[in-house]
């Protein structure tokens, strides 16, 4: 049969409190792992309602230059100055907004010629192309975006017809705006970054609005809920395990007073006793203050000093065995 060798009381100690953190470093990376994976989630979903925030943005921003430029092509006076311009810088510059036809000078419009040239020069500020772009349809409301003396700047531009049946062009109207400071002024954004919000185009290169969100690169805003719960969780993980570091380092002292010192005393002491190096050891250990030890120390006293008388009665009954025998 094969015997295991002993195992001392302080390599069991040791193996417990190991097992202890080991348990408690295990744990920890469990939650690390579990939060990471909240986080990750919260921050896709984060992310996905910032797409969704600036979605709604842009095509809010759309809608209203749209119908910006639809009441602009349906007005008496926008007709009226391509067929008698005389005052139409005076319409382009403060009637448009004294009528509130355009909300703010941060939108400008101009008008074209029915064989696509500007009705009259733009200023200097506010420059517009002197062409109407050969490759959008006159006819029908279209919008885009381009890079021009780098801005982007959103078009979007609108047939003005001879009367409501739509028999006659008179010309066309168009629309400009400087995109990004107009979307991020238009909206407090909750889940948007408003300092990310960018779109990247090369100069004279231009994109049709449809193509404008994939384009757009933005981050969402961190939220900081979020981040007070890694805060919360990472300070509560180290203060239990610097609670419990410190909880073994104090029970291994107890232990090691209450427990393994008597008991390597108690060791030493029946080791002597059974080499006979001293008389009486254990009387003369000190009480031990685990209760269940000291009655073995007790009880070990106790038997040794039976031992003791048996042994001299053994011996004085020898003595006189052999007097008798001589």
């Amino acid at each position: 049969m094969k015997w295991y060798a002993p195992v001392s009381i302080k390599q069991i100690a040791f193996g417990f409190i190991g097992s202890l953190l080991a348990m408690m470093v295990l744990i920890a990376g469990f939650a690390a792992y579990q939060t990471h994976n909240v986080t990750q989630s919260l921050s896709q979903a984060n992310h996905e309602a910032a797409r969704a925030e600036l979605a709604a943005a842009v095509e809010r921003l759309l809608r209203r230059t749209e119908n910006q430029a639809e009441k602009l092509s349906h007005w008496d006076e926008t007709r009226q100055q391509l067929v008698l311009p005389e005052y139409y810088a005076y319409w382009r510059d403060q009637r448009v907004y004294e009528s509130g036809m355009l909300p703010s000078r941060f939108t400008r419009t101009v008008l074209y010629t029915a064989s696509g040239k500007l009705l009259a020069p733009s200023p200097r500020e506010h420059r517009f192309p002197a062409d109407f772009p050969a490759k959008v349809v006159p006819h029908e409301p279209s919008n885009w975006l381009a890079k021009d003396d780098g801005a982007i700047a959103m078009y979007q531009s609108f047939p003005v017809y001879s009367d409501e049946g739509r028999q006659t062009l008179l010309g066309v109207g168009l629309l400009r705006l400087d995109f990004l400071p107009e979307l991020l002024r238009q909206v407090d954004f909750r889940f948007v970054d408003k300092d990310s919000v960018g779109l990247v185009l090369q100069t004279n290169e231009s994109i049709p609005a449809s193509k404008l969100l994939s384009q757009l690169s933005f981050s969402a805003r961190s939220d900081p809920d979020q981040s007070r719960f890694q805060t919360i969780l990472s300070r509560t993980m180290l203060a239990l395990f610097v609670l419990l570091t410190a909880a073994s380092l104090v029970g291994y002292f107890i232990y090691n007073r209450l427990l393994e010192r008597p008991l390597g005393w108690l060791s030493q002491e029946i080791d002597a006793m059974q080499h006979e190096h001293t008389s009486h050891p254990l009387a003369r250990a000190r009480p031990m203050r685990i209760a269940e030890l000291e009655n073995i120390r007790r009880s070990l006293y106790n038997y040794q000093l039976q031992l003791r008388d048996l042994h001299g009665s053994l011996e004085n009954q020898n003595r006189e065995f052999h007097s008798q025998a001589r």
